[in-house]
């Protein structure tokens, strides 16, 4: 994508995430679970730029990034308005595997992206990538919806234009018999 000087395509907004990994047991294996814990909007944080810790108690299991932006772009404002229509408008965080550790028990993910934009999150699950959600805050619902507002036009639905199927038919039986196509038995 081109670079925009002015930003006049884009929105950005920074975000503070927190994930906590439970380890799960299948028969007499363990393996580690993932989901969100807290997602906060540091532009409404009250102008302190940093996240808040309470109600997201500290643990081992708990791992926070912040100041993570979530730019949107014009040209996505479909998939942000798909986003908004679903049952659960969410925060999607997508996250990659750390390779270089071995033990499952200390496996960590690395988060990669943030997103509002339900066409990335599904691009990011068919190549495989771990895309965990969260209902998103109600100041980034605000925030997303205004963008949406000012940015997203729906396309006008057409009729698709139908085939005249009779004519084809009748130009194939005044066509000479070596010209027509071969058929099957």
């Amino acid at each position: 994508m081109p670079a925009d000087p002015d930003n006049s395509n884009a929105d950005e907004r920074h975000v503070s995430v927190t994930l906590e990994r439970t380890m799960k047991r299948m028969g007499q294996w363990e393996y580690p679970s993932w989901h969100i814990a807290h997602v906060q909007d540091l532009s409404a944080a009250g102008g302190s730029g940093e996240p808040a810790t309470a109600g997201v108690p500290p643990s081992p299991e708990r791992f926070t990034w912040s100041h993570l932006p979530i730019t949107l772009h014009r040209d996505a404002a479909e998939g942000y308005w798909y986003n908004l229509s679903g049952n659960v408008p969410s925060v999607f965080v997508v996250c990659c595997e750390n390779e270089d550790q071995d033990d499952d028990e200390h496996a960590q993910l690395t988060l990669t992206t943030v997103t509002l934009n339900h066409d990335e999150a599904a691009a990011h699950l068919e190549t495989d990538d771990t895309v965990l959600s969260i209902a998103m805050p109600p100041s980034l619902h605000m925030w997303l919806e205004q963008f949406v507002e000012r940015n997203y036009k729906p396309e006008k639905r057409s009729k698709r234009k139908r085939t005249a199927w009779g004519e084809d038919q009748q130009d194939e039986a005044e066509r000479p018999r070596a010209q027509r196509p071969i058929r099957g038995n």
